[in-house]
Protein backbone atom coordinates (compact mmCIF):
# COMPACT_ATOMS: atom_id res chain seq x y z
CA UNK A 1 0.00 0.00 0.00
CA UNK A 2 1.35 3.43 -1.01
CA UNK A 3 1.38 5.47 2.20
CA UNK A 4 2.54 8.64 0.37
CA UNK A 5 -0.98 9.06 -0.99
CA UNK A 6 -2.46 9.29 2.50
CA UNK A 7 -3.00 12.93 3.65
CA UNK A 8 -4.10 13.91 7.16
CA UNK A 9 -7.70 15.10 7.46
CA UNK A 10 -8.71 18.06 9.55
CA UNK A 11 -11.33 17.06 12.08
CA UNK A 12 -14.13 19.25 13.35
CA UNK A 13 -12.21 20.12 16.57
CA UNK A 14 -9.23 21.68 14.78
CA UNK A 15 -11.52 23.68 12.50
CA UNK A 16 -13.51 24.95 15.46
CA UNK A 17 -10.37 25.88 17.37
CA UNK A 18 -9.05 27.86 14.40
CA UNK A 19 -12.38 29.71 14.08
CA UNK A 20 -12.35 30.69 17.77
CA UNK A 21 -8.73 31.93 17.63
CA UNK A 22 -9.47 33.99 14.52
CA UNK A 23 -12.56 35.49 16.13
CA UNK A 24 -10.58 36.48 19.23
CA UNK A 25 -7.86 38.02 17.08
CA UNK A 26 -10.35 40.08 15.11
CA UNK A 27 -12.02 41.25 18.32
CA UNK A 28 -8.72 42.99 19.32
CA UNK A 29 -8.47 44.96 16.09
CA UNK A 30 -9.40 48.63 16.42
CA UNK A 31 -10.16 51.43 14.01
CA UNK A 32 -7.32 54.01 14.14
CA UNK A 33 -8.93 57.29 15.26
CA UNK A 34 -8.02 60.14 17.60
CA UNK A 35 -10.11 58.50 20.31
CA UNK A 36 -8.55 55.02 19.99
CA UNK A 37 -4.88 56.05 19.58
CA UNK A 38 -2.53 55.17 22.43
CA UNK A 39 1.27 55.59 22.32
CA UNK A 40 1.74 52.83 24.91
CA UNK A 41 0.81 51.77 28.41
CA UNK A 42 4.01 53.30 29.84
CA UNK A 43 2.79 56.76 28.77
CA UNK A 44 -0.11 56.56 31.23
CA UNK A 45 2.16 56.85 34.28
CA UNK A 46 1.83 60.64 34.32
CA UNK A 47 5.30 61.18 35.81
CA UNK A 48 7.58 63.87 34.31
CA UNK A 49 10.30 62.68 31.95
CA UNK A 50 13.42 64.66 31.04
CA UNK A 51 14.67 62.41 28.24
CA UNK A 52 17.18 59.58 28.09
CA UNK A 53 20.39 61.57 28.71
CA UNK A 54 21.14 64.31 31.19
CA UNK A 55 21.01 67.67 29.41
CA UNK A 56 23.11 69.14 32.21
CA UNK A 57 25.90 66.83 31.06
CA UNK A 58 25.38 68.12 27.52
CA UNK A 59 25.91 71.70 28.63
CA UNK A 60 28.83 70.57 30.78
CA UNK A 61 30.47 69.24 27.62
CA UNK A 62 30.05 72.69 26.09
CA UNK A 63 31.89 74.19 29.03
CA UNK A 64 34.91 71.86 29.00
CA UNK A 65 35.52 70.82 25.38
CA UNK A 66 36.77 73.55 23.02
CA UNK A 67 35.58 71.78 19.85
CA UNK A 68 32.05 71.33 21.15
CA UNK A 69 32.09 74.98 22.14
CA UNK A 70 33.33 76.29 18.80
CA UNK A 71 30.83 74.16 16.85
CA UNK A 72 27.85 75.29 18.91
CA UNK A 73 28.88 78.94 18.91
CA UNK A 74 29.65 79.06 15.19
CA UNK A 75 26.29 77.51 14.27
CA UNK A 76 24.37 79.71 16.73
CA UNK A 77 26.11 82.88 15.54
CA UNK A 78 25.48 82.10 11.88
CA UNK A 79 21.81 81.29 12.41
CA UNK A 80 21.24 84.43 14.49
CA UNK A 81 22.98 86.57 11.84
CA UNK A 82 20.34 85.65 9.23
CA UNK A 83 17.55 88.24 8.90
CA UNK A 84 14.03 87.09 9.68
CA UNK A 85 11.18 87.62 7.22
CA UNK A 86 7.44 87.15 7.55
CA UNK A 87 5.66 85.17 4.82
CA UNK A 88 2.17 86.72 4.87
CA UNK A 89 -0.63 84.85 3.08
CA UNK A 90 -2.53 86.66 0.35
CA UNK A 91 -4.65 86.10 -2.74
CA UNK A 92 -1.57 85.29 -4.83
CA UNK A 93 0.15 83.14 -2.23
CA UNK A 94 2.60 84.15 0.49
CA UNK A 95 4.45 87.45 0.25
CA UNK A 96 7.76 88.00 2.05
CA UNK A 97 7.98 91.20 4.09
CA UNK A 98 10.61 92.51 6.52
CA UNK A 99 8.25 94.53 8.72
CA UNK A 100 5.68 92.80 10.89
CA UNK A 101 4.62 92.86 14.58
CA UNK A 102 5.89 89.30 15.06
CA UNK A 103 9.30 90.30 13.68
CA UNK A 104 9.32 93.18 16.17
CA UNK A 105 8.63 90.65 18.93
CA UNK A 106 11.68 88.57 17.95
CA UNK A 107 13.78 91.74 17.67
CA UNK A 108 12.89 92.63 21.30
CA UNK A 109 11.80 89.39 22.99
CA UNK A 110 12.03 90.65 26.59
CA UNK A 111 13.48 93.39 28.75
CA UNK A 112 16.83 91.74 29.53
CA UNK A 113 17.70 89.87 26.31
CA UNK A 114 18.40 91.27 22.85
CA UNK A 115 16.90 89.68 19.78
CA UNK A 116 20.29 88.48 18.52
CA UNK A 117 21.20 86.85 21.84
CA UNK A 118 17.75 85.28 22.19
CA UNK A 119 18.01 83.66 18.76
CA UNK A 120 21.60 82.54 19.41
CA UNK A 121 20.45 80.83 22.59
CA UNK A 122 17.55 79.11 20.78
CA UNK A 123 19.93 77.78 18.14
CA UNK A 124 22.49 76.66 20.74
CA UNK A 125 19.81 74.84 22.73
CA UNK A 126 18.64 73.03 19.60
CA UNK A 127 22.13 72.09 18.40
CA UNK A 128 23.61 71.03 21.74
CA UNK A 129 20.62 69.76 23.73
CA UNK A 130 18.24 68.91 20.82
CA UNK A 131 15.56 70.75 22.83
CA UNK A 132 14.91 74.50 22.63
CA UNK A 133 11.83 75.38 24.73
CA UNK A 134 10.33 78.88 24.48
CA UNK A 135 7.63 80.27 26.77
CA UNK A 136 5.51 83.00 25.11
CA UNK A 137 4.05 85.33 27.75
CA UNK A 138 0.70 87.06 27.37
CA UNK A 139 -0.15 90.47 28.75
CA UNK A 140 -1.94 90.81 32.07
CA UNK A 141 -5.16 91.32 30.11
CA UNK A 142 -4.58 87.99 28.38
CA UNK A 143 -4.59 89.33 24.80
CA UNK A 144 -1.64 88.70 22.50
CA UNK A 145 1.98 87.79 23.16
CA UNK A 146 4.06 90.58 24.71
CA UNK A 147 7.36 88.80 25.44
CA UNK A 148 9.29 85.57 24.92
CA UNK A 149 11.33 83.71 27.52
CA UNK A 150 13.87 80.95 27.06
CA UNK A 151 13.37 77.90 29.26
CA UNK A 152 16.54 75.98 30.10
CA UNK A 153 16.42 72.53 28.45
CA UNK A 154 17.87 70.84 31.54
CA UNK A 155 15.02 72.09 33.75
CA UNK A 156 12.03 71.13 31.62
CA UNK A 157 10.38 67.71 31.57
CA UNK A 158 7.64 66.25 29.42
CA UNK A 159 4.60 64.92 31.29
CA UNK A 160 3.26 61.87 29.39
CA UNK A 161 -0.38 60.93 29.24
CA UNK A 162 -2.59 58.26 27.80
CA UNK A 163 -2.67 59.98 24.39
CA UNK A 164 0.94 61.19 24.31
CA UNK A 165 2.04 64.56 25.69
CA UNK A 166 -0.06 65.68 28.66
CA UNK A 167 1.91 68.82 29.51
CA UNK A 168 5.24 70.32 30.58
CA UNK A 169 6.84 70.63 33.99
CA UNK A 170 9.52 73.27 34.63
CA UNK A 171 11.73 73.26 37.72
CA UNK A 172 12.56 76.80 38.85
CA UNK A 173 14.38 75.61 41.95
CA UNK A 174 11.44 76.11 44.28
CA UNK A 175 9.37 73.63 46.22
CA UNK A 176 6.86 73.02 43.45
CA UNK A 177 7.65 73.06 39.73
CA UNK A 178 5.53 75.02 37.28
CA UNK A 179 2.99 73.07 35.22
CA UNK A 180 2.15 74.12 31.64
CA UNK A 181 -0.32 72.86 29.08
CA UNK A 182 1.19 71.27 25.95
CA UNK A 183 0.29 74.26 23.76
CA UNK A 184 1.67 76.83 26.23
CA UNK A 185 5.32 75.92 25.55
CA UNK A 186 6.83 76.04 22.06
CA UNK A 187 9.28 73.15 22.02
CA UNK A 188 11.72 73.19 19.10
CA UNK A 189 13.36 69.79 19.27
CA UNK A 190 15.26 67.20 17.30
CA UNK A 191 14.54 63.53 16.74
CA UNK A 192 14.66 60.80 19.38
CA UNK A 193 15.29 57.06 19.26
CA UNK A 194 13.58 56.24 22.58
CA UNK A 195 10.41 54.09 22.36
CA UNK A 196 8.97 55.17 25.73
CA UNK A 197 8.01 58.56 27.21
CA UNK A 198 11.65 59.64 26.93
CA UNK A 199 10.95 59.95 23.21
CA UNK A 200 8.95 63.12 23.89
CA UNK A 201 12.32 64.93 24.19
CA UNK A 202 15.04 65.18 21.55
CA UNK A 203 18.27 63.18 21.77
CA UNK A 204 21.33 65.34 22.40
CA UNK A 205 24.38 64.62 20.19
CA UNK A 206 26.53 64.58 23.32
CA UNK A 207 25.03 61.18 24.17
CA UNK A 208 26.84 59.64 21.19
CA UNK A 209 30.04 61.61 21.92
CA UNK A 210 30.14 60.97 25.67
CA UNK A 211 32.84 58.25 25.66
CA UNK A 212 35.10 60.20 23.29
CA UNK A 213 34.70 63.42 25.28
CA UNK A 214 35.46 61.65 28.58
CA UNK A 215 38.63 60.13 27.09
CA UNK A 216 39.67 63.49 25.65
CA UNK A 217 39.21 65.18 29.03
CA UNK A 218 41.29 62.49 30.75
CA UNK A 219 44.09 62.96 28.20
CA UNK A 220 44.00 66.72 28.64
CA UNK A 221 44.30 66.36 32.44
CA UNK A 222 47.17 63.90 32.06
CA UNK A 223 49.01 66.31 29.74
CA UNK A 224 48.50 69.17 32.18
CA UNK A 225 49.85 67.07 35.06
CA UNK A 226 52.92 66.05 33.05
CA UNK A 227 53.57 69.66 32.07
CA UNK A 228 53.75 70.68 35.72
CA UNK A 229 56.37 68.04 36.51
CA UNK A 230 58.75 68.68 33.63
CA UNK A 231 61.44 66.34 32.35
CA UNK A 232 65.05 66.60 31.06
CA UNK A 233 65.64 67.37 27.38
CA UNK A 234 68.52 64.92 27.09
CA UNK A 235 70.65 62.47 29.06
CA UNK A 236 74.46 62.26 28.78
CA UNK A 237 75.92 59.17 30.39
CA UNK A 238 79.15 57.13 30.24
CA UNK A 239 79.37 54.47 27.56
CA UNK A 240 80.72 52.04 30.10
CA UNK A 241 78.27 51.31 32.87
CA UNK A 242 81.13 50.81 35.30
CA UNK A 243 82.56 54.29 34.71
CA UNK A 244 81.87 56.96 37.29
CA UNK A 245 82.50 60.70 36.73
CA UNK A 246 83.62 63.02 39.48
CA UNK A 247 81.41 65.95 40.44
CA UNK A 248 83.62 68.63 38.74
CA UNK A 249 83.49 66.71 35.46
CA UNK A 250 79.70 66.38 35.67
CA UNK A 251 79.38 70.16 36.19
CA UNK A 252 81.54 70.93 33.15
CA UNK A 253 79.60 68.52 30.93
CA UNK A 254 76.23 69.88 32.15
CA UNK A 255 77.27 73.49 31.53
CA UNK A 256 78.40 72.69 27.99
CA UNK A 257 75.20 70.78 27.14
CA UNK A 258 72.94 73.41 28.73
CA UNK A 259 74.55 76.06 26.52
CA UNK A 260 73.83 74.01 23.40
CA UNK A 261 70.24 73.24 24.44
CA UNK A 262 69.44 76.87 25.31
CA UNK A 263 71.26 78.50 22.41
CA UNK A 264 68.78 79.72 19.77
CA UNK A 265 71.06 78.73 16.88
CA UNK A 266 72.16 75.42 18.36
CA UNK A 267 75.84 74.76 18.34
CA UNK A 268 78.32 71.93 18.65
CA UNK A 269 79.25 70.46 21.98
CA UNK A 270 82.80 69.10 22.14
CA UNK A 271 83.16 67.08 25.31
CA UNK A 272 86.06 65.19 26.67
CA UNK A 273 85.40 61.65 27.80
CA UNK A 274 83.70 58.52 26.57
CA UNK A 275 80.02 59.32 26.85
CA UNK A 276 76.76 59.07 24.92
CA UNK A 277 74.13 61.80 24.42
CA UNK A 278 70.50 60.62 24.33
CA UNK A 279 67.92 63.21 23.18
CA UNK A 280 64.50 62.61 24.75
CA UNK A 281 61.56 62.93 22.34
CA UNK A 282 57.87 61.99 22.38
CA UNK A 283 57.16 58.62 23.89
CA UNK A 284 54.80 56.19 22.07
CA UNK A 285 52.21 56.86 24.76
CA UNK A 286 52.45 60.62 24.14
CA UNK A 287 52.04 60.07 20.39
CA UNK A 288 48.97 57.87 20.93
CA UNK A 289 47.45 60.56 23.14
CA UNK A 290 47.87 63.19 20.45
CA UNK A 291 46.30 60.92 17.83
CA UNK A 292 43.37 60.17 20.15
CA UNK A 293 42.72 63.87 20.72
CA UNK A 294 42.84 64.53 16.96
CA UNK A 295 40.33 61.73 16.43
CA UNK A 296 37.99 63.24 19.02
CA UNK A 297 38.23 66.62 17.32
CA UNK A 298 37.33 65.12 13.94
CA UNK A 299 34.43 63.18 15.48
CA UNK A 300 33.00 66.27 17.16
CA UNK A 301 33.25 68.39 14.00
CA UNK A 302 31.64 65.65 11.93
CA UNK A 303 28.77 65.12 14.39
CA UNK A 304 27.89 68.81 14.48
CA UNK A 305 28.34 69.25 10.73
CA UNK A 306 31.09 71.88 11.00
CA UNK A 307 33.95 71.37 8.49
CA UNK A 308 37.54 72.09 9.60
CA UNK A 309 37.76 75.23 7.44
CA UNK A 310 34.59 76.62 9.07
CA UNK A 311 35.91 75.79 12.56
CA UNK A 312 39.05 77.83 11.85
CA UNK A 313 41.45 74.89 11.54
CA UNK A 314 44.23 75.54 8.98
CA UNK A 315 43.44 72.42 7.02
CA UNK A 316 45.13 71.26 3.82
CA UNK A 317 41.94 71.91 1.85
CA UNK A 318 42.36 73.80 -1.40
CA UNK A 319 40.02 76.50 -2.67
CA UNK A 320 37.54 74.14 -4.35
CA UNK A 321 37.32 71.86 -1.30
CA UNK A 322 36.85 74.82 1.03
CA UNK A 323 34.01 76.10 -1.17
CA UNK A 324 32.27 72.73 -1.14
CA UNK A 325 32.65 72.54 2.64
CA UNK A 326 30.94 75.92 2.92
CA UNK A 327 28.03 74.73 0.77
CA UNK A 328 27.69 71.54 2.82
CA UNK A 329 27.80 73.51 6.08
CA UNK A 330 25.14 76.00 5.03
CA UNK A 331 22.92 73.27 3.64
CA UNK A 332 22.92 71.71 7.11
CA UNK A 333 22.19 75.16 8.59
CA UNK A 334 19.10 75.46 6.36
CA UNK A 335 17.80 72.14 7.69
CA UNK A 336 18.23 73.31 11.28
CA UNK A 337 16.58 76.64 10.47
CA UNK A 338 13.53 74.77 9.14
CA UNK A 339 12.89 73.39 12.63
CA UNK A 340 13.33 76.83 14.18
CA UNK A 341 10.96 78.34 11.60
CA UNK A 342 8.27 75.86 12.58
CA UNK A 343 8.55 76.97 16.21
CA UNK A 344 8.68 80.69 15.39
CA UNK A 345 5.64 80.32 13.09
CA UNK A 346 3.73 78.71 15.94
CA UNK A 347 4.53 81.77 18.06
CA UNK A 348 3.15 83.96 15.26
CA UNK A 349 -0.09 81.98 15.39
CA UNK A 350 -0.24 82.32 19.18
CA UNK A 351 0.28 86.08 18.77
CA UNK A 352 -2.86 86.30 16.64
CA UNK A 353 -1.44 85.94 13.13
CA UNK A 354 -2.54 82.53 11.81
CA UNK A 355 -1.06 81.60 8.47
CA UNK A 356 1.97 83.88 8.89
CA UNK A 357 5.22 81.95 8.60
CA UNK A 358 8.51 83.27 9.99
CA UNK A 359 11.45 82.31 7.76
CA UNK A 360 15.17 83.02 7.50
CA UNK A 361 16.63 85.04 4.65
CA UNK A 362 19.57 83.21 3.03
CA UNK A 363 19.95 85.61 0.11
CA UNK A 364 23.20 87.08 1.47
CA UNK A 365 24.94 83.76 2.17
CA UNK A 366 27.74 83.66 -0.38
CA UNK A 367 28.20 79.87 -0.31
CA UNK A 368 24.55 79.29 -1.22
CA UNK A 369 24.67 82.05 -3.82
CA UNK A 370 27.52 80.25 -5.57
CA UNK A 371 25.42 77.08 -5.69
CA UNK A 372 22.46 79.11 -6.93
CA UNK A 373 24.68 80.64 -9.62
CA UNK A 374 25.52 77.17 -10.89
CA UNK A 375 21.80 76.37 -11.04
CA UNK A 376 21.16 79.59 -12.98
CA UNK A 377 23.87 78.56 -15.43
CA UNK A 378 22.04 75.29 -16.01
CA UNK A 379 18.81 77.24 -16.57
CA UNK A 380 20.59 79.24 -19.25
CA UNK A 381 21.85 76.04 -20.84
CA UNK A 382 18.34 74.61 -20.92
CA UNK A 383 17.04 77.80 -22.50
CA UNK A 384 19.84 77.70 -25.05
CA UNK A 385 18.70 74.27 -26.14
CA UNK A 386 15.19 75.58 -26.80
CA UNK A 387 13.50 74.92 -23.46
CA UNK A 388 11.07 77.41 -21.96
CA UNK A 389 13.12 79.54 -19.51
CA UNK A 390 10.47 79.58 -16.80
CA UNK A 391 9.94 75.83 -16.99
CA UNK A 392 13.73 75.35 -16.83
CA UNK A 393 13.88 77.59 -13.73
CA UNK A 394 11.18 75.50 -12.05
CA UNK A 395 13.05 72.32 -12.95
CA UNK A 396 16.25 73.64 -11.34
CA UNK A 397 14.49 74.48 -8.08
CA UNK A 398 13.52 78.14 -8.55
CA UNK A 399 9.88 77.62 -7.69
CA UNK A 400 9.05 81.00 -6.08
CA UNK A 401 9.23 83.31 -9.08
CA UNK A 402 7.34 86.62 -9.16
CA UNK A 403 5.15 87.10 -12.22
CA UNK A 404 6.77 90.42 -13.12
CA UNK A 405 10.13 88.68 -13.53
CA UNK A 406 9.13 87.43 -17.00
CA UNK A 407 8.46 89.73 -19.99
CA UNK A 408 5.53 87.72 -21.31
CA UNK A 409 2.95 85.39 -19.74
CA UNK A 410 3.54 81.69 -20.15
CA UNK A 411 0.46 79.80 -21.32
CA UNK A 412 -0.25 76.48 -19.67
CA UNK A 413 -1.26 73.39 -21.61
CA UNK A 414 -4.73 73.42 -20.09
CA UNK A 415 -5.56 77.02 -21.08
CA UNK A 416 -7.35 77.85 -24.33
CA UNK A 417 -6.28 81.35 -25.41
CA UNK A 418 -6.79 80.98 -29.16
CA UNK A 419 -9.22 83.91 -29.32
CA UNK A 420 -7.49 86.08 -26.72
CA UNK A 421 -5.35 88.71 -28.54
CA UNK A 422 -3.82 89.97 -25.25
CA UNK A 423 -1.95 86.74 -24.55
CA UNK A 424 1.28 86.08 -26.37
CA UNK A 425 2.38 82.48 -26.48
CA UNK A 426 6.08 82.06 -25.68
CA UNK A 427 7.65 80.22 -28.60
CA UNK A 428 11.30 79.10 -28.44
CA UNK A 429 13.39 80.99 -30.98
CA UNK A 430 16.66 79.36 -31.96
CA UNK A 431 19.32 81.32 -33.84
CA UNK A 432 22.21 79.18 -35.03
CA UNK A 433 24.92 81.72 -34.18
CA UNK A 434 23.59 82.27 -30.69
CA UNK A 435 23.18 78.53 -30.18
CA UNK A 436 26.83 78.07 -31.12
CA UNK A 437 27.82 80.71 -28.57
CA UNK A 438 25.79 78.95 -25.89
CA UNK A 439 27.38 75.60 -26.67
CA UNK A 440 30.85 77.14 -26.53
CA UNK A 441 30.04 78.79 -23.20
CA UNK A 442 28.72 75.48 -21.91
CA UNK A 443 32.03 73.78 -22.78
CA UNK A 444 33.93 76.56 -20.99
CA UNK A 445 31.79 76.12 -17.87
CA UNK A 446 32.32 72.35 -17.90
CA UNK A 447 36.09 72.77 -18.22
CA UNK A 448 36.17 75.32 -15.39
CA UNK A 449 34.08 73.07 -13.16
CA UNK A 450 36.48 70.17 -13.77
CA UNK A 451 39.43 72.31 -12.62
CA UNK A 452 37.59 73.62 -9.56
CA UNK A 453 36.66 70.09 -8.53
CA UNK A 454 40.24 68.89 -8.93
CA UNK A 455 41.74 68.60 -5.47
CA UNK A 456 45.29 68.87 -6.88
CA UNK A 457 44.73 72.05 -8.92
CA UNK A 458 47.14 74.87 -8.05
CA UNK A 459 46.19 78.47 -7.33
CA UNK A 460 46.93 79.72 -10.85
CA UNK A 461 44.73 77.06 -12.44
CA UNK A 462 41.90 77.86 -10.03
CA UNK A 463 42.20 81.59 -10.82
CA UNK A 464 42.10 80.90 -14.57
CA UNK A 465 39.07 78.64 -14.11
CA UNK A 466 37.21 81.34 -12.19
CA UNK A 467 38.01 83.85 -14.92
CA UNK A 468 36.74 81.44 -17.59
CA UNK A 469 33.58 80.86 -15.56
CA UNK A 470 32.85 84.59 -15.37
CA UNK A 471 33.47 85.04 -19.09
CA UNK A 472 31.23 82.07 -19.91
CA UNK A 473 28.41 83.45 -17.77
CA UNK A 474 28.65 86.78 -19.61
CA UNK A 475 28.54 84.93 -22.93
CA UNK A 476 25.45 83.02 -21.85
CA UNK A 477 23.71 86.25 -20.84
CA UNK A 478 24.57 87.91 -24.15
CA UNK A 479 23.36 84.92 -26.17
CA UNK A 480 20.09 84.74 -24.22
CA UNK A 481 19.56 88.47 -24.78
CA UNK A 482 20.07 87.95 -28.51
CA UNK A 483 17.60 85.07 -28.49
CA UNK A 484 15.02 87.22 -26.70
CA UNK A 485 15.55 90.02 -29.20
CA UNK A 486 15.11 87.57 -32.07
Amino acid sequence: MDTTAIAPRENWLSRATFAVVRALRLSNEIEPTEDTYSPGADYATGGPNAGGYSLRKAWYAYGINPWVQICVERIAEDIASLPLLAAVPGADGHKLIDSHPVLDLFANPNSDTSGRLFRMQNAADLVLAANAPILPLKSSRGAGIVSLRRLHPARISAVPGGTGLLGWQYDRGGERPDQYKPEAVVMIRGISWEDDPRGLMGTTPIQALAADLDADLALAKMTATSAKKGRPDAIYHPKNADTRWAAPIVRVIKAALDKVMQDSHGGIAVLDGAGELEILGWSPRDMEGQEARSWTRQTVLSRFGVPPTVAGIPDAANYATAQMEQVTYWTRIKARCALIEDGYSKIAEMAGYPGVRIVHDFSQVQALQDAQGAALTRVAQWAGMGADPRAAANYEGFGDQPDDLWPMPVVGDDEDTTDDPTVETATPVVVEADRGALEEARDEIAAAAEILNDGDADADAVADALGSLDAANLAVSAALAALDAG
